[in-house]
């Protein structure tokens, strides 16, 4: 449709994200940054009153409309006696400002409760799909149930790799041709970081794990990798940073050349935990995709990965990370002890300096623009 003087319409999105901290909030950051560039989307955005990230949204000079969610379990449970205002509210919000469209960067737990407006008042609604399953050993995560009731109301799902993409298919029988891939991109932190240099002679390798500690993030594999680099005589260190239980694990915890930080990270930290290593660990034995991944490429610090078919489209082995061949001990120790090599180490870092952190984010705003 042309408006006079043959100027395009704008589209009028909303950005739906209600999650208070973490890569959620830096996610939806990234995307509502690069969906404001466009000169074909007007953007407008839903945030809870509780988002970490708050400020950093009021600095993009966008239309905000701000909710108040819930700070913990049981605030949670109080926030429910109250949810039809918020719903009332946010239909409000909508139809005051003649929003068209609505995009949900990630699932959120109230999101059952608003989903049927969208269909109600042929709202075109794109669900942004994570996880087509509950992580392994993740007990509150949003439920199968849930993602199910999630796709079944929007318009068009998009996935951020090609393997969830296929499961949404083979899981839940949903329509390839109303799925688009968009690859997670590059977090952006607003500055300029140093590509790591080489250890000098008889420096410590030192790698990171970061983020929440669950089940299916393999921690147990990588500590019985380490210790094995250390009977090795390898000279490494380990930092663990994240909040989560570490007790099944405390004998491992006791190898030499263990850090640990065992707690939330607040995002204002991040920089000093990956300024402080040479690469980012991640050892999963389930995994869709990684959002440590845009946090490690961000720092240009490569990654040493398990074959997860999610992580294998994210990283090019020996050229911007190394995969380990098999998800065991050896293999995973032996992709450790690889990305120590000097040579192959600056290949890495090189690669990933030159790295467009904005491709991935304009390339998905496109694909959006192009949906509306």
């Amino acid at each position: 449709m042309l408006m006079k003087y043959g100027m395009p319409k704008k589209n009028k999105l909303l950005l739906w994200y209600w999650g208070r901290r973490g890569g959620g909030s830096r996610y939806t950051l990234e995307l509502a940054r690069a969906l404001k560039s466009r000169d074909d989307i007007e953007l407008y955005i839903s945030l809870s009153s509780n988002n970490e990230l708050l400020d950093k949204f009021r600095d993009l000079d966008v239309p905000l409309h701000v909710v108040r969610t819930y700070k913990s379990k049981f605030s949670f449970l109080i926030s429910l006696t109250r949810l039809w205002l918020v719903r009332r509210g946010f239909f409000h919000y909508i139809k005051k400002n003649g929003i068209e469209s609505v995009l949900s960067p990630m699932p959120h737990l109230w999101s059952p409760f608003i989903l049927s407006i969208f269909k109600k008042y042929k709202i075109f609604f794109i669900s942004t799909i994570h996880d087509p399953k509950p992580h392994l050993g993740e007990y509150i995560s949003y439920p199968k149930a849930m993602i199910k009731r999630e796709i079944n109301a929007a318009n068009h799902v998009i996935c951020l790799s090609e393997s969830v993409a296929t499961s949404l298919r083979n899981l839940y029988n949903y329509p390839r041709h109303q799925v688009s891939v968009c690859p997670h991109g590059i977090f952006s932190f607003g500055q300029d970081f140093t590509a790591n240099k080489w250890p000098e002679e008889n420096q410590v390798f030192r790698f990171l794990f970061f983020g929440r500690i669950r089940r299916y993030k393999g921690l147990p594999l990588l500590l019985e990798a380490f210790s094995k680099l250390v009977k090795e005589g390898a000279n490494v260190e380990l930092t663990i940073a994240g909040n989560g239980n570490v007790e099944p694990f405390s004998q491992l915890m006791k190898t030499p050349g263990i850090k640990a930080q065992i707690r939330w990270i607040d995002e204002s930290e991040i920089p000093v935990f990956y300024g402080n290593c040479h690469a980012v660990v991640l050892p999963y034995i389930a995994a869709s995709q990684s959002g440590i991944w845009g946090d490690a490429a961000a720092f240009q610090k490569p990654c040493v990965v398990t074959p997860m078919d999610g992580l294998v489209e994210q990283i090019e082995d020996g050229v911007t990370g190394v995969i380990a061949e098999e998800v065991t001990v050896k293999k995973y120790a032996d992709s450790m002890q690889r990305i120590m090599e000097p040579g192959l180490y600056k290949k890495l870092v090189q690669n990933l300096k030159k790295l467009d952190q904005s491709e991935e984010w304009d390339s998905a705003a496109s694909k959006i623009a192009q949906l509306l």
